[in-house]
């Protein structure tokens, strides 16, 4: 069974051992009557989103070797101007000897070099065919990756993991597998005009499934000492061999609590020749995401989201419920982890497998089996367009205001995109509010893939007053692109923001010091899906932080109160959280642009309320940090 199967297998199993709130796939099925998402264009998650992509490896092993009518038609499909407008292609730098057996449809990737040194460079065609094919449709970043080192630099002999599940990397062959993999960028660059931005020698190294007896693809259990010494050996290969185009990328781990634990393990210079971190997002939780991002932003180091699939529901290519699954899985990662890119682990799936183990991974489905060259476009390709063909490259990520949305906004073409899904059984009336903008003209045009559409083009909504209502229908995904947008605030710089959740706490840097008694517990919608309240006057809490300005954000309902908020000691502004409606991780303030250092914010509940309030709670929930 593929690997990725049983790591969702396993995060499945563990939902009922985490708390609600702290893992997607255990989200509510009861849809609230109504709700607003109040849209914070000053609070950045990403400066400049590069785009969207896929890693080519099985599927285009097979279908690069399919007649040019079907191949072509496929790579339209995926990165044409009228398909899903991908612009990232992840080659599989292969390590597999032309006999080896066992290998799923597509798996088996020939290595360039045999077990004498010798280069062939004829090996590949297909795959290499598909990186050509996403170029000329408009691709502008192609990162190169390796599954395993070539079959006689294991441990086993054998690609697809080492008797035992252990390492198989010969530690004797650390050298030849770094120069192997820098061989092949040299002669893509240099005889066929490719330059990948990025090689990451590895693929969910710390993966306990790399396991001769059951694997059937590529895969490598690679140990952290041994992970450290090849990213400082790569990046010192791609300075001596004059590939300066080339940077480290790394780990590629299953989940972003490995990915971390990988990354923190590696010593400074390995660090310092890291230019992007890569991981995978097949386990860990919200929590996970937001550290991941936070380990990103502190070293400095661009984060990608490098690979993704799963299933929900029976195999059935018109079933919604693997594209709710898809919505889910976008959105949480990119509000929590917030990276540059967003990778699909592979477009195409082989359909006989996915009858076979009933399953729904991929977005188009094809006989890579066979003969026939049959495909079938599912409920995810047309979800999955519900992002791509709309936030694209260059976007922003901003703070939607909502947990089931994203927000895209491009200050030059003055649009905004917000991409909504609902996974409920009912019908959800929906509120955007769009008051932090200068201006918010409209019209909104909305686009859905719901159980009887497929990314339809529905009738335009008039915005009004920086605001417009519409019904998102039960498991449904809606795109809204709404024109005539502008005035965000200041710019943004590059990961601008370290997100601080109300439940970090102690007395240090980006933790939450608590004075008097809080209240803590679950609560949908919010930052984490976790809160703390009180009403007691002056009960305060104090967060202390480097940086030049901090946002507050905070749930507004008709019971809360006002709060005073200081900074360093100085002036108090008073913060009304009163609203008649509940709306979670809203922007409730915002600090002046500050002198570059250690600062001190200073929330106190002042025991005062507006007038309509029916009480003067204040929630913490989260406080960002913008550096």
């Amino acid at each position: 069974m593929n690997k990725k199967l049983r790591v969702l297998a396993i995060v499945v199993l563990l939902i009922g051992l985490i708390p609600i709130g702290q893992v997607a796939l255990a989200r509510s099925q009861t849809a609230p009557a109504a709700a607003t998402a109040i849209v914070s264009p000053t609070n950045v998650y990403v400066s400049n989103f590069e785009g969207w992509g896929t890693s080519l490896v099985w599927f285009a092993n097979v279908t690069g070797g399919w007649s040019d009518t079907n191949r072509n038609a496929l790579a339209d499909l995926i990165y044409g101007s009228n398909g899903l407008k991908l612009n990232i292609a992840r080659y599989n730098i292969g390590g597999s000897q032309a006999s080896q057996a066992g290998m799923r449809p597509g798996g088996l990737v020939r290595s360039y070099i045999n077990s004498s040194g010798v280069y062939d460079w004829t090996v590949d065609a297909n795959q290499r065919w598909w990186l050509s094919a996403a170029i000329s449709r408009g691709a502008n970043i192609a990162e190169a990756f390796s599954n395993s080192p070539p079959w006689y630099m294991t441990i086993s002999g054998d690609t697809r993991g080492a008797s035992g599940c252990g390492d198989n990397l010969q530690s004797s062959q650390n050298d030849a597998f770094v120069d192997y993999l820098t061989e092949v960028v040299k002669h893509f660059r240099d005889s066929w005009g490719v330059t990948f931005r990025t090689l990451d020698p590895l693929n969910e190294p710390m993966g306990t499934w790399w396991c001769l007896a059951s694997s059937r693809q590529e895969g490598a259990h690679i140990g952290r000492a041994q992970q450290d010494l090849l990213v400082q050996k790569v990046g010192a290969a791609l300075v001596a061999k004059g590939l300066t185009g080339t940077k480290v990328s790394a780990p590629d781990e299953t989940a972003p609590a490995d990915s971390s634990a990988s990354v923190n393990a590696y010593s400074a210079t390995s660090k310092n020749y890291l230019a992007q971190i890569n991981t995978h997002t097949y386990g860990g939780n919200s929590t996970d995401k937001a550290s991941i991002h936070n380990l990103a932003v502190s070293l400095g180091k661009r984060m990608w989201m490098s690979e993704i699939d799963g299933s929900a529901g029976t195999h059935n290519h018109n079933d919604i419920a693997p594209g709710m699954w898809l919505a889910g899985r976008i959105t949480e990662d990119i509000n929590y982890i917030r990276p540059a890119a967003w990778i699909s682990w592979q477009v195409i799936e082989d359909e006989a497998n996915m009858v076979s183990e009933n399953a729904n991974w991929g977005m188009i489905h094809a006989d890579l089996a066979g003969t026939s060259q049959a495909y079938y476009l599912t409920k995810k390709y047309y979800v999955m367009g519900n992002y791509t063909k709309f936030i694209r490259p260059g976007y922003q990520i901003i703070a939607a205001g909502d947990a089931k949305s994203v927000a895209a906004y491009s200050a030059s073409a003055s649009t905004l995109v917000i991409v909504s899904y609902n996974d409920t059984t009912s019908a959800v009336s929906m509120t955007y509010n769009l008051s932090n903008f200068t201006n918010a003209a409209g019209p909104a045009t909305p686009y859905r893939t719901s159980a009887s559409e497929n990314l339809a083009t529905l009738s335009n909504i008039t915005v009004s007053g920086k605001s417009f209502s519409t019904s998102l229908p039960a498991n449904s995904v809606t795109t809204f692109v709404i024109t005539g947008v502008s005035g965000t605030g200041p710019t943004a710089t590059p990961n601008p923001n370290v997100s601080v959740n109300d439940n970090t706490t102690g007395t240090g840097q980006n933790q939450f010091n608590y004075t008097g008694t809080w209240s803590y517990g679950s609560q949908t919608g919010a930052y984490l899906s976790d809160n703390h309240w009180t009403s007691t006057t002056n009960n305060a809490y104090q967060i202390a932080f480097t940086g030049k300005q901090v946002q507050i954000y905070a749930a507004k309902a008709n019971s809360h109160g006002i709060f005073a908020v200081s900074i360093d000691g100085g002036a108090e502004v008073m913060v009304d959280l009163y609203a008649s409606t509940r709306a979670d991780q809203v922007l409730v303030w915002t600090s002046p642009v500050l002198t570059s250092g250690s600062h001190t914010v200073k929330v106190r509940v002042t025991g005062t309320k507006n007038a309509s309030s029916s009480g003067a709670a204040i929630v913490a929930d989260r406080v960002d940090i913008i550096q």
